[in-house]
């Protein structure tokens, strides 16, 4: 899986910048390339004055999502997840965030993640949690006013979460990071975090994401009601099954 530093392991190891346009290009379907090399080497050699230092370091994670069909060995997933970098100041943010394409306008089957740093955007990294989702249809049944504010409503979840915007401590605590998931017939919005059998405290921070998200989709115009948040559980998803232990 491509890091951000050479291994010591290796004979000739690259340089730190060599590993990242190595992460960045296998990335390239889901960023406007050149513009987010140019802006992160700029961004090493003058770091800008006015910036603001985040609560947690976060990562942007892509999963280039080849096969999401049938069994998937540990093998395929660790060659379809890649790291692009982290950032941990509001400056770095933008200059990761303003590079990457829309939910919307990613390929089919492609994930995008923002995660705190330390944690992948995997099941078996917050074993004991769960994933909030929001699921819109694709398609014909789709609804197309939430459809055309996805991409809106990404964009607040990611600032919600890694300005650390909950409204108590231990529910920013409980962030694992999030996901957009493209898929042929849907799509899926998911807040992951790490206390699944803590149901007040997953409650709390369902109905917060719910308003957010609200707020966003509905932005004014009369729409259907937006689609009910599920939370799974992970050992429940890695066992194969698709209950909702709590919804808001």
């Amino acid at each position: 899986m491509p890091t951000d530093e050479p291994s010591p392991c290796s004979k000739a190891s690259p340089s730190p910048t060599g590993v990242l346009e190595t992460s960045i290009h296998k990335a390239s379907h889901l960023i406007t390339l050149h513009k987010l090399k140019t802006s992160l080497h700029e961004a090493k050699a003058e770091p800008p004055a006015d910036d603001y230092s985040l609560q947690h370091t976060w990562a942007l994670w892509y999963d280039s999502g080849t096969a999401h069909s049938g069994k998937k060995s540990v093998e395929s997933w660790n060659q379809r997840l890649g790291k692009v970098s982290a950032f941990h100041s509001v400056a770095g943010f933008w200059r990761l965030f303003n590079h990457i394409r829309g939910p919307t306008s990613q390929k089919e089957s492609t994930d995008i993640h923002i995660f705190k740093e330390g944690l992948q955007p995997a099941w078996e990294s917050c074993l004991s949690g769960g994933t909030w989702l929001l699921t819109t249809k694709r398609g014909p049944d789709s609804n197309k006013h939430i459809t055309a504010k996805l991409d809106k409503m990404w964009d607040y979840l990611a600032m919600h979460c890694i300005g650390d915007q909950f409204e108590a401590d231990d529910e920013s605590a409980d962030i694992c990071g999030i996901s957009s998931v493209l898929r042929k017939r849907e799509h899926r919005l998911c807040l992951w975090t790490k206390s699944g059998s803590d149901r007040l405290l997953q409650m709390r921070i369902g109905r917060q994401l719910s308003s957010l998200l609200h707020k966003v989709a509905v932005d004014g115009v009369k729409v259907r009601e937006l689609p009910h948040l599920e939370y799974r559980l992970h050992v429940v998803a890695m066992a194969g099954a698709k209950n909702s232990q709590y919804t808001a």
